[in-house]
């Protein structure tokens, strides 16, 4: 895969010279392999448009911040060189593979309705820094659950890591001939969900689906996978978690990234419009959910996680969770349904709760409020070497909703004994060594401020100069390869597992 990703990578770069930068793209992609489309380079390449700056909050500083008052229970992380549990449950073996159709769920751990308890459990994913299967032990507490969202849980947010990349995983079940197995379903029915819903793979896991979704311009969409869980608390109160993890960037879809302008409008108009497009989708297999639940008579929580534009889709659908919740039957607001303004009947949902914690998410919006206080609930989990965070620009007005969280980089106290607990994260889950490079953060930080200072808006960037540019400043001042290893799913993983939260003072 490497080699392809290489192959694919200075293509693009070199017929980009001649081209619109989309159209180059293009031509990468379908030049590459079909390994290639499980890549996010394109979306690398594409959305090196589009940085953003954010104020930032370290993980070591997340306590007091994210907890937002002095009794909060969140602890500071620390370098942590200690190996994971290893009283591992291991997964149930993987469904059949064949037509690409969803596969049957797999049944739940015999412990899934027992009482809240802490447990390990081993997941298998795919790398993009290794072929075939990896795998790392996750953490699992049906007691998060019963536990303030807005009060920033590392444990929680370790596990999530993990449950983002198996979105980028289940795609290859997907493919015709692929005998890649059902890596969602296995996971998560390891960890007592049931109903796991991964069918909005169908149709948009082959090569021919993204170059017919670029033909027809529906590249506004993204896959994800949905589950339910009944959580218990330790003093027996039960609820329903819904659970939703959400696929990057995958072949055609990284046009979606391209796609700033037009709007849904009504009180979403100043979304990021191609992602708000791909989110609708889920927000509304959400919302129903949630509805059901209600009218059940159970109180819900809602747990949303994705990595890169999964991460992207996954605040987003946060936030106008959030705002659902938040506004009294009857009032006018948008609807995701149709996209423009309508009246919610019972849009509040009495004890509901939705958790969020994305990783490498680009900016998603120019909402103003978008770091007020009913969001911070969101965390967004970036690498100060990763790119892909800082766009679209945040001098275009561009941000996350909710609070970002930066992962230690280079030249921070105390960086290289992290970082090389990290680096024996990452070799013990994928069995390569880490090839990311921290001191790429000085080269991200060059890159922005030439975007920023080279490019006043979206529109400077959409013409046959502005494509130029970029292509010149990509081929001449930053190795695009070297970058990617910091936007990988398995960097972040090895980040997170590397930090812990100490105890609270």
């Amino acid at each position: 895969m490497m080699g392809y990703l290489r192959l694919a990578g200075a293509f693009g770069l070199a017929v980009a010279v001649a081209c619109t930068v989309g159209t180059c793209l293009l031509l990468a992609y379908r030049a590459a392999d079909r390994a290639f489309a499980d890549a996010p380079l394109l979306e690398t390449l594409a959305s090196t448009l589009w940085p953003e700056r954010a104020e930032a909050l370290t993980l070591s500083g997340v306590a007091s911040a994210a907890a937002g008052s002095a009794d909060s229970s969140a602890g500071q992380p620390a370098a942590d060189a200690s190996a994971a549990a290893s009283d591992a449950t291991q997964p149930a073996a993987s469904a059949d593979t064949g037509a690409a159709q969803a596969p049957d769920a797999v049944a739940p751990s015999s412990t899934a309705d027992a009482p809240a308890s802490a447990r390990t459990v081993r997941i298998d994913y795919t790398s993009m820094a290794a072929t075939g299967t990896v795998s790392t032990e996750v953490t699992w507490d049906d007691a998060w659950f019963f536990q303030d969202p807005s009060t920033y849980n590392h444990e929680l947010a370790t596990t999530c890591s993990v449950l983002a990349a198996l979105a980028n995983s289940e795609s290859g079940y997907y493919q015709a001939g692929s005998d890649s197995p059902a890596y969602v379903e296995d996971a998560l029915g390891a960890l007592g969900f049931t109903d796991v819903d991964t069918s909005s793979y169908v149709e948009r896991s082959e090569v021919i689906d993204q170059m017919l979704d670029f033909v027809t311009q529906t590249n506004d969409v993204a896959a994800y996978a949905s589950a339910r869980k009944t959580v218990h608390s330790a003093d027996g109160a039960e609820r329903t978690l819904l659970l939703v993890t959400i696929r990057g960037s995958y072949g055609a879809e990284w046009l979606s990234n391209l796609n700033m302008e037009g709007t849904l409008g009504g009180a979403r108009a100043s979304d990021h419009a191609g992602y708000a497009r791909a989110a609708r989708e889920i927000y509304d297999h959400v919302a129903t959910q949630m509805a059901q639940e209600q009218t059940a008579g159970r109180s819900v929580s809602v747990l949303l996680c994705g990595h890169s534009r999964g991460g992207a889709l996954a605040g987003m659908v946060a936030a106008w969770l959030t705002d659902r919740l938040n506004i009294p039957a009857g009032t006018q607001t948008f609807s995701a349904a149709d996209g423009a303004q309508a009246v919610h009947a019972s849009a509040q949902v009495p004890g509901a709760s939705v958790y969020a914690y994305t990783f490498a998410s680009p900016a998603v919006t120019t909402h103003e409020d978008a770091d007020a206080p009913r969001y911070t609930h969101i965390f967004n989990i970036v690498n100060p070497s990763d790119p892909m965070p800082r766009l679209p620009l945040a001098s275009w007005g561009y941000r996350r909703y909710g609070r970002t969280i930066e992962l230690p980089g280079a030249g921070d106290d105390g960086f290289d004994r992290a970082h090389a607990t990290m680096c024996e994260k990452f070799t013990a889950n994928v069995g390569v060594a880490s090839p990311y490079d921290p001191e790429d953060r000085t080269v991200v930080d060059s890159l922005i401020d030439h975007l920023e200072g080279r490019f006043a808006s979206p529109s400077a960037v959409a013409t046959p100069e502005g494509a130029v540019e970029i292509v010149r400043t990509l081929a001449t001042e930053v190795d695009v390869q070297s970058l990617l290893y910091s936007h990988y799913p398995d960097t972040y993983i090895a980040w997170m597992q590397a930090l812990r939260p100490a105890s609270a003072t």
